[in-house]
């Protein structure tokens, strides 16, 4: 349900079926996280893609490629390079190894 509303732009929808999700005992694992943050990459909400990825590693999760590719992602629409690089930066030091769809974001945040 969170992706379907993140894949539509629906960033609100997204965040209250996470709420309900908690709220009803139910622990979000790593694709929870991954696809709020892809709704935030979709809306360009990159403070909302940070607080998530703070819940994220809050929650004992650790950030993967495709969670951190997301989150530079939601730097774009503001052009915020200065933001995805300080995670991208903050990727490589955690050790998680970026592929081709992170750089390609990167580039596509840094050419805004």
């Amino acid at each position: 349900l969170i992706h379907v509303c993140g894949r539509s732009g629906n960033l609100g929808a997204a965040n209250r079926a996470f709420i309900q999700m908690r709220d009803e005992g139910l622990v979000p694992d790593g694709r929870t996280f991954s696809a709020l943050l892809s709704a935030c990459q979709t809306a360009g909400k990159w403070q909302e893609a940070v607080r998530v990825h703070q819940l994220m590693m809050d929650s004992g999760f650790e950030p993967n490629t495709v969670t951190y590719s997301e989150l530079i992602g939601s730097f774009e629409l503001d052009g915020k390079w200065h933001e995805a690089m300080h995670f991208f930066r903050m990727m490589q030091k955690d050790g998680v190894k970026p592929n081709t769809i992170t750089f390609n974001t990167l580039i596509s945040v840094c050419g805004k």
